[in-house]
């Protein structure tokens, strides 16, 4: 699911920018960029980090030229802490959100884009560029087990990105671990809503998680599947 929310910030980001200022988009032939999203293994993860690497854009830089490179820049970020989890290292991972959480905020401060509906796509970027560190951050986190920092993550990534009931599962998931069974339960709750078969196949185990909340309880188990959370 981590993977789709990098898809979707990516898509938004770059079909936001084409829409203010399309020869933003004709840069000369990025191969680090491109190794980041097509690549697989280490030669994409040590593309992506050339891509973050770059040196900061100049005070003279148009608001169009900051929009478009730290747009580009988050979604480098985001999909370089997808990568880095998949390849089983969390702790960079979650070094990985801050810098796209940081990011996130300089996209922020580049505008305001003259055209409205240029502005409008900005900002909605912006809602998918803060999901996506907080993402990162809270799959990072779920995977070193560290259930308390992951949920206010969570509670952020839920808050931008409301529609997805596999985030409001994994909230239920990682507040029951942490002992917020009220949020836990109500998180399923809401995960149920979205999705009627939620807990259909490899996820209805997650309902037993659900029970336990009901109760009070903090669910008693070793580990959790990955695709069934982040």
């Amino acid at each position: 699911m981590l993977r789709r929310l990098t898809v979707l910030a990516g898509v938004a980001l770059l079909t936001g920018c084409a829409t203010f200022h399309p020869a933003e988009l004709q840069l000369p032939k990025d191969r680090d960029g491109d190794q980041c999203r097509v690549a697989d293994g280490e030669r994409a993860i040590a593309a992506c980090r050339r891509a973050l690497d770059r040196p900061p854009l100049s005070e003279r830089t148009t608001v169009e030229t900051r929009v478009v490179v730290y747009a580009l820049r988050s979604y480098h970020a985001i999909l370089l802490g997808w990568r880095l989890m998949r390849a089983g290292r969390p702790g960079e991972a979650l070094a990985v959100a801050d810098t796209a959480l940081d990011i996130a905020e300089r996209f922020k401060r580049a505008g305001p884009l003259r055209a409205p509906s240029a502005e409008a796509e900005r900002l909605r970027a912006y809602t998918l560029q803060r999901a996506g560190g907080h993402a990162v951050a809270a799959g990072a986190l779920v995977r070193l087990r560290r259930w308390d920092d992951a949920t206010p993550h969570l509670r952020e990534l839920v808050g931008g990105v409301p529609d997805k009931a596999v985030f409001w599962g994994t909230l239920g998931v990682v507040a029951n671990q942490a002992g917020y069974f009220e949020e836990s339960s109500a998180a399923f709750a809401r995960a149920e809503e979205l999705d009627p078969r939620y807990f259909a196949g490899e996820r209805r185990g997650q309902r037993e998680i659900w029970h336990a909340s009901q109760e009070g309880r903090r669910f008693d188990t070793a580990t959790f599947e990955e695709e069934l959370l982040l």
